[in-house]
């Protein structure tokens, strides 16, 4: 690789040894994303899916992912989930959700959505990143904690009226 920016020609084997290099750094890239237990999803200034892990696939369900042909808005169709993809595809800005819900096999989930834009070289955004974050027990656990105060309120209330 430093010969060709040095102006010497590449030689096939130089070539050969540039594309394995490359090969073994989207192997390393593609494990690292598949190992990482939020939701990936990276889509482009039409909306059409770059990339996701399996978490995502199994987040939205394979029947959403028509093979990789759908749009962002035939896969997810949260209207807030959508702007925040747009917003930072348009952008060029971080936009974060703190508790959005998506249906899941009949349960209601809950999940924090980072939207990253992705940049080439030139800082032109040509698509953007959302991981989601998995919060549906916090969220749980925040109701409970609401329901109890206000029921705790209620029944001190009650005898003193």
């Amino acid at each position: 690789m430093l010969k060709r920016l040095f102006g010497k020609p590449e030689t096939k084997k130089d070539s050969e040894e540039t594309l394995e290099e490359v090969r073994a750094q989207r192997d390393e890239l593609s494990t690292l994303v598949s190992g990482i237990s939020d939701a990936i999803l990276a889509v482009d200034r039409e909306g059409a899916p770059l990339f996701y892990n399996a978490q995502f696939a199994v987040l939205i369900g394979p029947e959403r992912l028509n093979q990789g042909r759908s749009k962002l808005l035939e896969m997810i169709r949260d209207p807030d989930i959508v702007n925040a993809f747009r917003f930072t595809i348009e952008e060029g800005k971080i936009f974060q959700l703190k508790a959005v819900s998506i249906t899941q096999n009949d349960r209601k989930k809950f999940y924090s959505l980072s939207v990253s834009p992705l940049r080439r070289p030139d800082r032109s955004v040509y698509a953007a990143v959302g991981m989601f974050h998995d919060v549906t027990e916090l969220t749980l656990a925040e109701q409970m904690r609401i329901d109890f105060v206000a029921n705790v309120s209620h029944e001190l209330r009650t005898p003193l009226t």
